[in-house]
């Protein structure tokens, strides 16, 4: 941390001041319902925010509370003496502290060099947080089918998946699984179906005879050809370029 940074931070806050020209405890308004003893999050943060950093106010004992959301505390300098769910605690310069919703703590008084930043956080904000991990997962998932359809899509006349593999820089059995798992389909069924798709295109708009189709599209063999053709399309070749 900067020094101008802490400077800034050490400065003495309104409500410091108050306390070193004679208030003896806790604005309670200003962190809690009266006869209350949560910290409520309404409070200190500004509306619409999930988060919020704000200086811990030094000079001054907290008596123990709760707080209605999850709270982080950074040592900037000095040092803090905390009493957690009955235990003392003594968080110095560099350490942070987490505290959930369910924790009981007391805070001795803190002196001009004992500089703390207090990180007021509200449960949705991991929800949030949590979302955005699945957004970028499904994003880094779309990006994977989108490699390898697009692939396919180049390439299914003659292209192995040994090939893909590399160009992907991916192990060749990793890679089959993930596919698998990801398309509901294995890389011979995505290959299979584009050639299918691209033969009975050929059949629908060119005056190409069915062998040549069945080369053009990667198969060799045409008994193969016609026999994969009807298990999809319910007709032979010849019969679906008749009715189409």
């Amino acid at each position: 941390m900067t020094g101008e940074i802490l400077e800034k931070l050490q400065q003495i806050t309104p409500e410091e001041q108050r306390i070193l020209s004679g208030e003896k405890t806790i604005e309670k308004e200003i962190y809690m319902e009266e006869n209350s003893n949560v910290i409520d999050a309404t409070k200190l943060l500004e509306a619409g925010k999930l988060i919020q950093v704000r200086t811990h106010t030094r000079f001054i004992h907290f008596p123990e509370h709760t707080h209605n959301y999850v709270e982080m505390i950074y040592m900037c300098s000095g040092s803090t003496h905390h009493v957690i769910n009955g235990e003392d605690v003594i968080l110095k310069q560099g350490e942070l502290l987490i505290l959930n919703q369910n924790a009981v703590q007391e805070i001795y008084p803190a002196g001009e060099g004992d500089v703390a930043v207090n990180f007021i956080i509200l449960p949705e904000f991991f929800d949030y947080g949590l979302k955005m991990m699945e957004t970028d997962a499904a994003s880094e998932q779309q990006k994977f089918i989108i490699q390898v359809l697009s692939y396919v899509e180049e390439h299914y006349k003659s292209g192995e998946l040994t090939e893909l593999a590399e160009e992907l820089r991916f192990d060749i059995y990793w890679l089959s699984k993930e596919i698998r798992k990801r398309t509901g389909k294995t890389y011979t069924d995505l290959v299979q179906a584009k050639r299918l798709s691209q033969a009975a295109y050929l059949l629908r708009t060119t005056a190409m005879n069915v062998m040549d189709i069945s080369m053009a599209v990667g198969y060799d063999n045409i008994s193969y050809f016609h026999r994969i053709f009807q298990k999809k399309y319910g007709m032979t070749p010849r019969r679906y370029r008749i009715s189409e």
